[in-house]
């Protein structure tokens, strides 16, 4: 699976939060998990067959708190993957300090999207929830604009990520990713669309500033 595996330590500076069930480590460079976040977690929640016995990649894991909960409804073995040192480190400590034995090891790859997977590997489960926000006023930490800007629509970054999947995954699998009506959604849809998968809006959230969706995207080989 490549070569960019991680120590298991809260970075320094990192506070540790309430998110969903879990107290987590979140360095200040790393996503904090939020509506976005929750979206896949109440999906993946009301839909644990889709977990149950499932290998999974957690693509731009974060904090590692999907990872965390696939692990935890029972997934048979979970990899997450992010560009982010600080976010490898925090998924590691996360997974050493939560999980128990009887939940599925969670393998932590630092890796610009799935560069650092064998082409050809089969996931049963593919899980995304990719910078959207398109480029504008930066926060000062690199890491962070990088965990939050998609590019110049927005779309950008999904669009690249999802490409690198559909080139690399072997098979047949369920593809889940959030997109936002800030990150040209619509742009989104139909790349997955163009990449030969069965598209569907599984859940939405509406704010006074953008809509969320949950898309799914069923690749059948």
């Amino acid at each position: 699976m490549g070569d960019g595996r991680v120590g298991e330590k809260c970075p320094e500076g990192a506070k540790e939060e309430l998110r969903w069930s879990y107290k987590i480590c979140i360095p200040p460079s790393v996503y904090d998990p939020s509506d976005d976040t929750y979206l896949i977690l109440d999906y993946l929640e009301r839909n644990g067959h889709l977990v149950k016995g499932a290998s999974v990649l957690d693509i731009g894991t974060g904090s590692g708190i999907i990872s965390l909960l696939s692990s935890q409804l029972g997934a048979k073995r979970v990899i997450s993957i992010d560009i982010s040192q600080q976010a490898c480190e925090a998924t590691s400590y996360n997974a050493k300090k939560v999980l128990d034995e009887k939940s599925a090891v969670i393998d932590v790859i630092m890796s610009d999207g799935v560069r650092a997977i064998r082409k050809g590997s089969h996931f049963d489960l593919v899980l995304m929830n990719p910078p959207y926000l398109p480029e504008g006023e930066k926060t000062g930490d690199l890491s962070l604009d990088r965990a939050l800007e998609g590019g110049a629509t927005g779309a950008e970054v999904s669009i690249s990520l999802l490409t690198g999947i559909s080139e690399t995954l072997s098979g047949s699998y369920t593809l889940l990713l959030v997109a936002s009506s800030l990150g040209n959604a619509e742009k989104v849809m139909h790349a997955i669309r163009s990449l030969s998968y069965i598209v569907s809006i599984e859940s939405e959230r509406k704010y006074f500033f953008e809509t969320l969706y949950l898309i799914k995207g069923e690749k059948v080989e």
